[in-house]
């Protein structure tokens, strides 16, 4: 976490978006209490646009609101901009995680994403189950796949879903 906070500052300092006194970024993303410092974390290399192929998994409701709701949405044009590809996978934000994982699997074979790209796979809250859920059924993507980040993932369950009926 420390590495990422260094290197999503340091972005956000190319853009003008941090300040001196917001040097660790803390009003963009909220510090663990047993994060270590930033300052003297050990930063791997940082993949390049050209490098990345990404798909963002959409969360409940998602398909309900259209393109304007999309998670990442302004972050995705600017990857796809400097090269990356980028593709959102609207999900079935109200059907179970099955249905959800063939999507995303159908969608990743679908891509035919050129094997010097890492594949990163980002979840946005009911999105993260869904991939998790994926990886499990579909295991022929798992060599396709670098990474999976849960964004707000609804992975121990969710106070909407434990409230909501059971059809």
């Amino acid at each position: 976490r420390a590495g990422f906070r260094a290197v999503f500052c340091d972005e956000l300092r190319k853009d003008g978006l941090v300040t001196g006194e917001d040097a660790s970024c803390v009003r963009w993303l909220w510090r663990l209490p047993d994060e270590a410092d930033f300052a003297s974390a050990e930063v791997g290399p940082v993949l390049s646009a050209t490098e990345l192929a990404l798909f963002i998994v959409t969360g409940a409701f998602s398909e309900c609101v259209g393109d304007e709701a999309r998670p990442y949405i302004v972050g995705a044009d600017r990857l796809r901009a400097d090269g990356a590809i980028v593709e959102t996978i609207v999900v079935s934000g109200r059907s179970g995680t099955a249905g959800n994982a063939r999507q995303i699997a159908a969608a990743v074979e679908r891509a035919q994403v050129p094997s010097e790209r890492r594949v990163i796979v980002v979840g946005y809250s009911k999105g993260a189950p869904d991939i998790l859920e994926a990886l499990v059924r579909y295991p022929e993507i798992h060599g396709r796949i670098a990474a999976v980040v849960s964004a707000a993932g609804a992975v121990g369950g969710s106070a909407l879903a434990n409230d909501a009926e059971q059809e």
